[in-house]
């Protein structure tokens, strides 16, 4: 019987490549691509709010599912995009140049840097989204929500507080 052999300098690059794909992917676990950048109410019940959001990451955000107040599934989701300087926000549905879309069908693409901005401000037919959101309806007032979102092949999760409850 003949032993296999393998190379020393096999196994230490399969090391290194098995700790580089770890490290980048505790990397990605850890850090979180989704910002919230605000939300406002469209409404005096607080039962529809738009949630302005940004993409600090290096690849693209699909939101998967969203859920209100812990455990309630929104009547309405909705991926607004704003092809204006305007941020996604109460009153955005007015905007010729804002489009709204099922929310699982809407990408979060990563953050424009400010000279990417201005060039397509400057353009009449801009076709690229500048701001991102979501619209959220709820039967009941808002006080929380959890964003699921796809990224690097993983599913990570994004709670935000938008209401504080009276106590």
């Amino acid at each position: 019987m003949s032993k296999q052999y393998i190379p020393k300098w096999l196994m230490i690059l399969l090391s290194i490549i098995i700790i580089g794909v770890l490290s980048f992917y505790t990397y990605v676990w850890v850090n979180d691509p989704l910002k919230v950048e605000g939300w406002s109410a469209a409404n005096s019940e607080q039962n529809k709010m738009y949630i302005s959001l940004s993409n600090m990451g290096s690849k693209d955000i699909k939101i998967v599912k969203i859920i209100v107040n812990g455990d309630v599934q929104p009547e309405q989701e909705s991926f607004v995009m704003s092809y204006t300087g305007q941020v996604v926000s109460a009153g955005i549905e007015q905007s010729g140049q804002a489009k709204f879309v099922p929310f699982n069908e809407g990408v979060l693409s990563k953050q424009l840097t400010e000279q990417e901005v201005q060039q397509l401000l400057k353009k009449k037919d801009n076709q690229v989204p500048i701001h991102y959101g979501l619209l959220v309806t709820a039967q009941e007032r808002i006080d929380r929500l959890e964003i699921s979102y796809h990224y690097y092949g993983m599913i990570k999760s994004k709670n935000i507080l938008v209401n504080q409850s009276e106590s």
